[in-house]
This record gives structure tokens, sequence and C-alpha cells, in this order.
């Protein structure tokens, strides 16, 4: 059954409940593995979609929450381009989810550590325990800025905006519950430390759920997954262009067959201007690569990314004959991202630095 905020159902609580909420692709993925991982009977699934409801991101949320067979979804729009009227909306949501906390909930799964609300939703509910689901590759930067530090909560930066936050959200607000440790389920090679406990996620229930079947595996065939950097001003445009341009033509060199995977985020307008290389095909997917790589019935045998969350999954999904990650410009990188190609380095995998080829 799906319903949204509108509706007047409520839920029976014949047996302990999960919830999740989740903002993203990859999150309500991590959510199927975690409700299969525990066994989760009693669910009720919380998804937070952009306010474009025709958009690549919320049409690949909704194609996920198809295929995993919820029983009960709730859909949100948190999102606002004013920011006041963004934290208005976000409290209204929260207000109207209040019933959940009559109920007797078992664990609580955070999609984005980093967004304040989820954190208040789990005050709001006060559930026996809390984990935080995979996020990508910001999962690595979550354990280390916060996580591995013992940090459950992603203050504000700045007295103000926390005093702004403290003012709008007052009613959901709870010093001691937002600090209590929580637990991460995650598919990346983390160590549990400072409190945190670290549950490894390595997709065999997923790929039973979903019924995987024997597939032509192609080593000669390598896809590139893209980035939205230069759409989230990382990086110009045309750096960025000439960037890819020179990993594309590394892998072509090698006499790789080479598919161009975009992200969801990606300009129509950068994606012309990197098909024009040859050799180099544009590849589609309109599910998170994980999903498409178990129900493909043909896949590659190499994959390539600057850095992302495929070249962590992919591999515990089937055998990869290489696995590269190419290090962004420098004025690209940051100390998030520095530690993500140091963890690469520490996981085996191929990382490749062209700086001074383009």
């Amino acid at each position: 059954m799906v319903f949204s905020l509108s509706d007047d159902n409520n839920l029976e609580c014949e047996e302990a409940l999960d919830v999740f909420v989740v903002s993203s692709p990859y999150q309500a993925l991590s959510a199927l593995q975690a409700r299969l991982y525990f066994n989760s009977k009693n669910c009720l699934l919380i998804v937070s979609l952009p306010s474009d409801k025709e958009s690549k991101s919320a049409f690949e949320i909704s194609r996920i929450v198809e295929l995993s067979g919820w029983g009960e979804v709730i859909y949100v729009y948190p999102e606002e381009r004013n920011k006041i009227v963004g934290a208005l909306k976000r409290r209204s949501i929260l207000k109207g989810l209040e019933f959940i906390g009559d109920l007797c909930c078992r664990n609580f799964f955070i999609g984005d550590f980093r967004v304040q609300w989820m954190h208040y939703l789990k005050n709001l509910i006060g559930p026996k325990k809390v984990y935080i689901l995979d996020d990508g590759a910001a999962s690595i930067s979550i354990y280390e800025n916060y996580l591995s530090k013992g940090i459950f909560y992603p203050e504000k930066n700045g007295i103000v905006k926390q005093l702004i936050e403290r003012f709008l959200y007052f009613p959901f607000f709870d010093k001691k519950k937002q600090d209590l440790e929580m637990s991460m389920f995650t598919s990346y090679s983390l160590d549990g430390v400072n409190g945190l406990e670290v549950i490894k996620s390595d997709f065999l229930e997923l790929k039973r759920y979903l019924k995987v079947e024997e597939k032509l595996i192609d080593n000669g065939e390598v896809w590139f997954f893209g980035s939205p950097y230069s759409e989230r001003c990382i990086i110009k445009e045309e750096r960025e262009v000439a960037f890819v341009k020179s990993c594309l033509s590394w892998l072509i060199s090698r006499d790789y067959r080479v598919f161009y995977v975009p992200h969801r985020f990606e300009s129509e307008k950068k994606l012309k201007k990197i098909c024009k290389l040859d050799g180099v095909l544009i590849k589609r997917l309109d599910l998170p690569a994980e999903a498409y790589f178990i129900l493909s019935k043909k896949t590659p045998g190499a994959i390539a990314a600057c850095y992302s969350s495929v070249l962590e999954t992919l591999p515990k999904i089937q055998v990869m004959h290489n696995v590269f990650s190419f290090v962004l410009p420098v004025e690209a990188r940051n100390d998030n991202i520095i530690n993500i190609y140091s963890y690469y380095r520490k996981n085996n995998i191929k990382v490749v630095d062209l700086i001074d080829r383009f």
C-alpha cells in the first residue's frame, strides 16, 4: 500500500516497526539491502523526493521502490529554493509524521547523514537503534569527518545558523538524542571505532531477492561513470570535458570499447561535447548501476570513474577484470576527495593520474 501525508491511514503495530528514510536512488537500494539483511517484516519507507516530480532522480528512486516490494511508503517533498520556506515545509512534514512516534519502532535507517531533518525525525520516533545507510562515495567522507570521530550529528557551521535551526525546529530538537551512538550499514571496508558499529553489506541478499541470472561479461568493454562536477561548480565545464576526454582516450588506447554512463544530474550540453570523441558511446541507465548489473544479462568486464560508489560496489556484485579511478585535476580536489583516493589505493583500485596529459 502506498500513501501520502494527506491520507488518513495509520499503521498497525503488530510487531516492532523498522523505519527507513531515503532521498536518492542508491540510498533506496541500500534501504532494500538493509530490509533484507535485518529481515524486516513490519517496515515503513519514507521517500524524500525533489519538488520536480518529473526529474531523473525522482524517476530512478521510484523504479527502485517498485522493484523493492515495500508494503508502506510515504512520499514527501521537503525542498524549496527559499531556505526559510524550505525549513518551514520540513517542519510541517515532521508534524505530519508525528503519528509514527506512537508506534513501537525497533530500527531507524537514515539515508543521508548530512540532512538535519532526518535526524529530527529520528528524535521524534525514538527508535531502539539507528543505522546510517550507504550514500555512495559520500559514505567515506561521512565516516572520516564524523562517525569515526564519535560525532553522530552534523551540526551546522556557525552559531547564528545553529540558533536559527534551533528556533525553526525547536519541537524536534533534542541534544541528548542527537548525540546518541549510531551504527553504519555499508558495503565499504570501514572499521568500527569510537562507539561506531559497522555492519558490512555484501549484496548477497539483494542478488537472491532480485533473482540474479547467469550473464555474459565482456572483458573488452569498459563503462566510465560520469559525475556532475561542472554542474555542481566543482570545476569549469570546459576543463571537465577536456579531462574526461583524456580519461576516455587513455581507456581507448588500451583497446577497450568505451561507454560513458551519465550521472542523472549531468547536462545534455556537456554530454554532447563528451560523446564527440571517436570510439565513445553514451550508455544511459534508468536504475542505480548496482541494480542494473544484477538484472542485466550482459555487462562489461571493466569499470572506471573519477570517484564513485560503483568502484566499490560493482566488484562485489560480479568479478571485474579491471577497476580504474582517475584522479581529478588539482583545483577539483579537497580533503574529502583526497581521502577517497587514499581509500581506493588501500583497497586495490587502480588509481590513474593523468594530470599532465590534458
